[in-house]
């Protein structure tokens, strides 16, 4: 048996994945702005897939925890940044039961999520930021990404 696939079969016998979370526990904590933040992948399937617009950015959400963070224009990077695909594990804000947060809001819901960028060179925000919030607005029959001006999914 190869080395990588000996290490790949250990960390399946252990329940984890290669991300080092825990496959079969959809909770995990992130740390933004130094405080712990509970979060889970376990959401309705309408919030999984891709968030696009028209000028090429885009939120992808799969359904184990990872996607990719893709911006519309990357600006103002610090030198050693590469611009391109940021590749992420998410979650979506959590209540003490394992549950998703929301607020209700008056032109719909709004969910937290915290995207935590797993890139060797690049993240967010210019290679700033390694964790950031956003939210997805449910507003009718169309999720969209807060922190854009037309990332939408339609469900």
């Amino acid at each position: 048996m190869k080395p990588i696939t000996f290490f790949i079969a250990v960390l399946a016998l252990a329940g984890l994945t290669a991300s080092g979370f825990i496959s079969n526990n959809p909770t995990r904590t992130f740390t933004y702005r130094d405080e712990p933040v509970l979060t889970t992948i376990k959401v309705p399937s309408r919030f999984l897939g891709k968030y696009q617009g028209r000028n090429g950015g885009y939120l992808e959400l799969k359904a184990d925890g990872t996607g990719t963070y893709v911006y519309d224009y990357f600006v103002y990077p610090l030198e050693e940044c590469v611009p391109g695909p940021i590749s992420i594990e998410w979650g979506f804000m959590a209540n003490e039961d394992g549950s998703v947060f929301r607020y209700d809001r008056q032109y719909g819901l709004s969910y937290p999520v915290i995207l935590k960028a797993v890139s060797q060179k690049t993240s967010f925000q210019g290679c700033r930021e390694e964790v950031i919030m956003d939210y997805i607005l449910v507003r009718g029959n169309e999720l969209s990404v807060s922190s854009s001006d037309d990332w939408v999914k339609h469900f």
